[in-house]
């Protein structure tokens, strides 16, 4: 991407992470700033994807008249507050400093740093890394509850203490509970093995969808691929806008081998909402599933439409 990122280049997981954080705020802030109320960018941790984010921001800062956009970091300790909170107004200065555009770090949790700038109402994006330590329970449920909040966290399942299907189900069900009912999950896995966890969570299908085609559309980088940790298999998927639908495949027959039959329109819905794929893939899915025999479909002929029935050939 033409934009620097702010990541160092020897962490091809966070130079992908941040890459996808990069692409999805690029659509996030246009959006944002049609509504009248303030917007926070809400981050934790010291790394460079909050200087990433801010230069996002600061593109935009032409339309940020008669608008308030903060940027809000909890770093974990002062010396990072102070460096970082160096960085980031090195960055707004490249930008013209727009006083619509602020920046306030501070080495405290995150909550309360948003409490103090009055950030808990209108737009909230936060950006969580809990690659050292997973974050507070208590804190992502609040998060959740606030309305017009997106949230995206990073997991090391090789410190957060739990296998990284163990850490799926447990954020998803944790923030779907918290009143963010759209969650999609990916693991980053570089050539050593070393994966990072990425959880997406939204209260709106528009957003989940836009999440997933940015994940899709994301530059390779020095190998890294993608995995559901929930696929039995363990397929590692290469990054692509026509990624391998092997997995999909496997996922789809399994929620269809009880012979009852599905409208199109439920499948889409289950790759959205269940998988790391989009509905499109499920539309590329479908006939080679039918050409083979393995699924039919009510009605037999014509086009498949959201409405059309298939089952498993019994």
């Amino acid at each position: 991407m033409a934009r620097p990122l702010g990541i160092a280049p020897g962490d091809p997981l966070a130079v992908v992470a941040s890459e996808l954080l990069v692409r999805y705020l690029d659509a996030w802030t246009p959006e944002a700033l049609h509504s009248a109320k303030p917007i926070t960018y809400a981050a934790t941790g010291a790394d460079g994807s909050v200087v990433a984010a801010l230069r996002v921001f600061g593109e935009f800062a032409d339309r940020l008249a008669g608008r308030r956009l903060a940027v809000v970091v909890a770093a974990p300790n002062p010396e990072s507050a102070r460096t970082l909170r160096a960085r980031l107004h090195a960055v707004l200065a490249e930008f013209g400093a727009p006083p619509e555009l602020t920046v306030h770090t501070a080495a405290t949790e995150l909550l309360p740093a948003l409490a103090e700038q009055d950030a808990l109402r209108g737009v909230l994006f936060a950006h969580l890394d809990g690659t050292a330590a997973p974050p507070e329970d208590a804190a992502l449920v609040a998060l959740g509850q606030h309305p017009g909040t997106e949230l995206l966290l990073a997991l090391d399942p090789a410190t957060a203490g739990a296998p990284a299907v163990a850490l799926v189900e447990r954020y998803r069900d944790l923030l779907r509970g918290a009143g963010l009912p759209g969650v999609v999950h990916v693991e980053l896995v570089d050539r050593a093995g070393r994966s990072r966890l990425l959880v997406f969570a939204t209260g709106r299908d528009k957003r989940l969808g836009r999440f997933k085609d940015e994940l899709w559309a994301v530059d390779e980088f020095a190998g890294v691929r993608y995995r559901d940790p929930r696929d039995p298999e363990q397929t590692l998927l290469d990054i692509s806008l026509a990624p391998d639908i092997g997995p999909l495949r496997r996922a789809v027959l399994r929620m269809l081998a009880d012979g009852e039959p599905r409208a199109v329109a439920q499948l889409r819905r289950f790759a959205l909402a269940e998988t790391l794929y989009r509905p499109a893939d499920v539309d590329r899915l479908l006939p080679v599933l039918l050409r083979s025999g393995v699924l039919v479909r009510t009605p037999e002929g014509g086009r498949i439409s959201p409405q059309t029935l298939v089952a498993a050939r019994r």
